[in-house]
């Protein structure tokens, strides 16, 4: 197993597949660390490296995740970014993005007389 500052190296200053490979193992062991990390190189990312990373945080994301995927993950300027940061606040039903979604969802169902209608 390999030290946590050890991977925090790596991550910082290797090559993509290292870094990916580091923030992976990182998530692991710590997984609030390895957000700390990213957080910090997330600007400076490019976006493959970001979709990338963000499917390493999917793999075991909890409500810790909420606020940087908010935050950060959905005001990306890049689509595909923002496309895993909505599909990763999915899974997480407590967050404002899933209650966004399931509020947005009821105003377009309605009951009437026992039947269901949906309105676009």
């Amino acid at each position: 197993m390999k030290d946590v500052s050890e991977l925090e190296t790596k991550f910082e200053t290797g090559t993509p597949e290292e870094r990916l490979n580091a923030l992976t193992e990182l998530r692991r062991l710590d997984p609030a660390r390895s957000l700390n990390l990213l957080q910090k190189t997330w600007e400076s990312e490019l976006p493959a490296q970001k979709v990338s990373f963000l499917k390493v945080v999917a793999e075991n994301i909890s409500m810790d995740e909420e606020p940087f995927l908010e935050e950060t993950g959905l005001s990306d300027k890049r689509k595909e970014v923002r496309q895993q940061a909505c599909a990763m606040l999915g899974k997480l039903t407590e967050s404002r993005y899933s209650k966004r979604m399931l509020a947005r969802a009821f105003e377009l169902i309605a009951l009437e007389r026992g039947k269901i209608s949906i309105s676009f």
